[in-house]
């Protein structure tokens, strides 16, 4: 668990430095995020393929409130 959360925490602080030119890149985290999200609700994961989605929306959250 402290694995994870420690992988967890480098993703949030490399999200918390984005800047617009970096918007393809996690654009594209999102969209493999989000294709993984409904992979693992296909196969009856919907916990993890909800937390898969909670990703996607945080980088997008966070590119919006950046390009503002």
């Amino acid at each position: 668990m402290a694995e994870f959360m420690l992988k967890e925490t480098d993703i949030l602080r490399a999200l918390a430095g984005y800047r617009p030119q970096d918007a393809a890149r996690w654009s594209t985290k999102a969209e493999e995020a989000i294709q993984t999200g409904i992979q693992m609700s296909q196969e009856g994961d919907a916990f993890h393929a909800c937390e898969m989605i909670d990703d996607a929306i945080l980088i997008y959250s966070v590119m919006v409130k950046r390009q503002a």
